[in-house]
C-alpha cells in the first residue's frame, strides 16, 4: 500500500509493540472460503480428535496464537483454519490473564499444554491471507538493508519445535532481557542454514505490512490477492481492517 511503501523500516520498529496474551482456546473447525476443513489423517475431518497426529500427506502441528486482543486473536485463528494446509492442527489462542511479562515467558508457560513436537507461533497482528504449508512458514528469511543482511522476522508465523524451545527458552530468558523467540529461534536452532533474501514487500508475494493509520479497503483487497501473509500494526486495526478480515474469514 502506498503509505506502507515508505514505512517498511517503521514497521520493523513497531513490531516490538505487538502484544501477548494467553488463554488456551481450541478453535472449532471453521470452513475456509473454498469450503474445505483443516485436514485430518485418514480422511477424518471431525473436530473431536484426541490430539493432532501425522497421517498420509498430513502433519501434526499446534498453532499457538499469542494475542493481546481476544477479538483480533479470533480473526487470526480463523485465517489459520482457512489457509494452513496439509496439517492436523490444534489452535491455541493465548490471551488475557494467561499472559506473562514477555512473549518468551508466555510461550514457555504454555509448552506443557502442547502435545505435538511441531508448533507454529503467531503473535497479535499476524494473519495468513492465502493457502500455505508449514514448509513455507518454516523457511528462514532475511532482508537486505543498508547494514547488510538482517536475519530474523517477527511479522510472520514461525515454525518451531517443542524440544528445542524447552531448552532454548529457559536459557535465553535467564540471560537476555526482552528476548524475542521469533527473531532468535532460527539462529539458535539452525544457524548454518542461510536465509532466503527477501525483496521489498511489494515485489514479493509474501508479506503485506499494514502500517498506515487508515488503511484503504481497496489496497487491502488488491494486495490480499497475492500476499501469503499480512502483519497489522497495533494502530492499524481499524473498523475497515476488522470488517475486511471478518468478510474474508467468516465465523
Amino acid at each position: 500500500m502506498k503509505e506502507d511503501e515508505s514505512k517498511n523500516a517503521q514497521a520493523a520498529e513497531e513490531q516490538s509493540e505487538n502484544a501477548q496474551s494467553v488463554e488456551t482456546v481450541e478453535t472449532p473447525d471453521t470452513q475456509s472460503e473454498t469450503g474445505g476443513d483443516m485436514e485430518r489423517p485418514d480422511g477424518d475431518t471431525g473436530a473431536e480428535s484426541e490430539q493432532p497426529r501425522d497421517g498420509k500427506g498430513c502433519e501434526a502441528v499446534t498453532v499457538v496464537i499469542i494475542a493481546r486482543d481476544g477479538k483480533h486473536g479470533e480473526l487470526i485463528a480463523r485465517s489459520v483454519t482457512a489457509n494452513l494446509r496439509g496439517v492436523d492442527a490444534d489452535i491455541h489462542l493465548v490471551t488475557d490473564e494467561h499472559l506473562k511479562e514477555t512473549d518468551a515467558e508466555t510461550l514457555l508457560a504454555h509448552l506443557p499444554h502442547i502435545d505435538t513436537e511441531r508448533l507454529i507461533v503467531m503473535t497479535d497482528g499476524m494473519v495468513i491471507l492465502n493457502p500455505v504449508t508449514i514448509y513455507e512458514i518454516g523457511c528462514r528469511r532475511g532482508e537486505l538493508t543498508g547494514k547488510g543482511v538482517t536475519v530474523g522476522e517477527n511479522r510472520t508465523p514461525k515454525l518451531m519445535h517443542k524440544s528445542v524451545l524447552e531448552k532454548m527458552l529457559p536459557e535465553m530468558i535467564a540471560n537476555y532481557a526482552n528476548f524475542d523467540p521469533l527473531l532468535e529461534y532460527d539462529g539458535y536452532a539452525r544457524p548454518q542454514v542461510a536465509p532466503v533474501i527477501m525483496r521489498p514487500w511489494d515485489q514479493d508475494n509474501w508479506l503485506l505490512p499494514v502500517i498506515s493509520k487508515n488503511p484503504p479497503l481497496e489496497a487491502l483487497e488488491k494486495w490480499a490477492k497475492t500476499q501469503r501473509f499480512a502483519w497489522i500494526a497495533p494502530h492499524s486495526w481499524t473498523d475497515t481492517v476488522v470488517g475486511f478480515l471478518e468478510g474474508r474469514f467468516p465465523a
